[in-house]
């Protein structure tokens, strides 16, 4: 039986063993790791405050002299933030207002920049109709000026031996 006992607390490593530990009323020791931790955090506290006290009178023995700081008046604060934040604002809404300014003009500009292209695009448009429709119509000209002469050359030649052999009966 002791053997069994061992196997099962050899594998539990984290428990306290029956053969090391008396059990008796009488001699018996409370473990409370919140009051252990309670103890380290005044203990580090009071570290601390001797480091500071000692740094203190170091800094005063060096000739560096301590100052209090006075209580800041939180009214006087917010007004200093209030005013603050006030000109922001209103330097805000000049930005604002210049950005609306500007981008009104650049609008302004961007219309009748395009208005003028417009017009110059249409009015090279216009003129490239126009001259293709010219040449049109001078082709179509030069066609039915050589048709007409054609027919009146053909027209000539037929009628030419008609007159001349009516003059002759004549």
């Amino acid at each position: 039986m002791l053997f069994l006992v061992a196997e099962v607390t050899r594998s539990l490593s984290n428990l306290y063993k029956s053969d090391y530990i008396s059990f008796s009323e009488q001699n018996t020791l409370v473990i409370d790791a919140n009051k252990n931790r309670l103890l380290r955090s005044i203990e580090t506290q009071q570290q601390m405050q001797e480091g500071n006290n000692a740094e203190k009178t170091e800094t005063d023995k060096e000739g560096f002299q301590s100052f209090e700081i006075e209580n800041i008046d939180m009214d006087d604060v917010r007004q200093q933030a209030d005013a603050v934040f006030e000109e922001a604002r209103i330097a805000a809404e000049h930005i604002v207002e210049d950005a609306r300014a500007e981008a009104l003009l650049l609008k302004e500009e961007a219309r009748q920049q395009g208005t003028e292209e417009g017009y110059r695009k249409g009015m090279e448009e216009a003129e490239e109709q126009m001259r293709a429709r010219e040449e049109e119509l001078q082709n179509r000209y030069e066609g039915m000026s050589q048709q007409l002469e054609e027919s009146y050359e053909r027209q000539l030649a037929e009628t030419e031996p008609k007159l001349i052999e009516i003059l002759c009966k004549l």
